[in-house]
């Protein structure tokens, strides 16, 4: 009876101490289990509380998508009761299901990004025109989309670069005949189409005679992108998005005259191509140039080969044939369709467009006095976006209708050894 008594003793003691154990899993659980609703109620409560709106316009689609830079650009509103986070890396973007890894964010009315205030968001993408887009800008867990069409392609800018022969100084010119000073000299010049720093105004990259790349604004403000050692001497600026950047495309003298690119906050970069460098005189432009849907970079090497690198590749496209000078300029769809043609101006002072396989179309035959950089620009209010090939002869900018014919455009005394942008 004892040993009995004593069994039960034992199973009874162990009972207790599984039903404690038990007792004890369940609490513990149970506390996990209230801490993590009461997380998802927190977060729940951020999203809420965190509500966004993009609030640029679908109508208006230049003001989305830049084609020229790749760029896609987005505001949207705080439109909740607290302050969310502006840095880059708390805003998700997708463009058509696609992350977007190089974001950058502005906040436009203070430093954070408080209720009722606008942040404006930019992404590099590439785009086709024309194209329906889906946009989702996703902060701090909140979200909202953005449906758009993206624009025509137009092929021109507003103003054409040039250098007066006599002072140096530099100067714009627009379609309308009105000049913009700069406050600035330069010897090579490069075309105002890109706004480097995000405050809607556009830069013109130029070359001091000290060798130093800047960048000016309408405002006279500069921004120092290389201190020394750019080519100064018959040569040409690029800019644009290429290889998934945009940049500033020139020859650097004091690597042996070969490309480089650079931007503001980066450190100059030498541009390989097939683990090689290149050698150059003056980078026409990018654009695509072989019509397979991406930006092409086109450039002229130090004896005057007209080159484009496609990938990491380079193929030649022709000689531009100048003894002196560089005679080409920014790739363009010179008659509304794709592929871009780079004019050319040769060592006749005549003018031509060149395709990517070195079809020539010679628009000129009677020759210019003088050789330098040549540019398409829209000089005409047909209601056609076509440019015309643009160059200097005698310190006068004209230019070349379809037919050959040559426009006197402005007497303004322009440098034909810098030409136009």
């Amino acid at each position: 009876m004892a040993s009995v008594s004593s069994a039960h003793l034992v199973l009874f003691i162990a009972a207790v101490l599984v039903a404690a154990a038990v007792a004890g899993t369940f609490t513990s659980s149970a506390s996990r289990l209230g801490n993590a609703i009461a997380e998802d109620s927190s977060v729940e409560a951020e999203q809420v509380d965190a509500e966004i709106r993009v609030v640029s316009d679908p109508s208006n689609a230049e003001t989305i998508y830049d084609p020229t830079t790749e760029t896609l650009t987005v505001v949207v509103k705080n439109t909740g009761d607290e302050v969310l986070s502006a840095a880059p890396e708390d805003v998700v973007v997708l463009v058509n299901g696609t992350y977007q890894s190089d974001v950058r964010t502005t906040v436009l009315t203070g430093d954070d990004w408080r209720p009722g205030d606008l942040l404006r968001v930019r992404a590099n993408v590439s785009l086709p025109e024309q194209s329906e887009t889906r946009v989702v800008v996703a902060p701090t867990g909140s979200r909202d989309l953005l449906e758009f069409t993206t624009p025509d392609f137009a092929p021109d800018r507003s103003e054409l670069v040039f250098v007066n022969a006599s002072s140096g100084a530099l100067r714009t010119i627009d379609a309308g005949g009105s000049i913009t000073q700069y406050g600035v000299n330069a010897t090579a010049i490069g075309p105002k189409q890109v706004d480097f720093d995000d405050d809607e105004r556009l830069e013109i990259p130029f070359v001091t005679d000290a060798g130093a790349l800047r960048l000016v604004d309408a405002t006279g403000e500069e921004t120092t992108l290389v201190a020394s050692g750019v080519e100064t001497n018959r040569t040409l600026l690029a800019v644009g998005a290429w290889r998934g950047e945009t940049s500033v495309y020139y020859v650097n003298e004091s690597d042996g005259d070969t490309l480089y690119r650079v931007r503001p906050g980066a450190s100059p970069t030498q541009i390989l191509v097939g683990g090689s460098s290149q050698s150059a005189g003056a980078v026409a432009g990018v654009a695509d140039v072989n019509g397979d849907g991406d930006t092409d970079l086109v450039f002229a090497n130090a004896t005057q080969d007209l080159f484009f690198v496609d990938g990491d590749s380079a193929a030649r496209i022709t000689t531009v044939g100048l003894a002196e000078g560089v005679g080409v300029g920014q790739p363009r769809e010179f008659d509304s369709a794709p592929p871009s043609r780079v004019p050319v101006m040769d060592d006749t002072g005549n003018v031509s467009l060149y395709d990517a396989t070195g079809v020539e179309t010679q628009l000129t035959t009677d020759g210019a006095n003088d050789t330098g950089p040549v540019a398409g620009f829209d000089w005409t209010d047909d209601g056609n976006p076509d440019p015309q090939v643009t160059l200097v002869e005698d310190g006068v900018i004209k230019y070349v209708e379809a037919d050959g014919t040559i426009e006197t455009r402005a007497d303004v005394n322009a440098s034909a050894e810098v030409g136009v942008a």
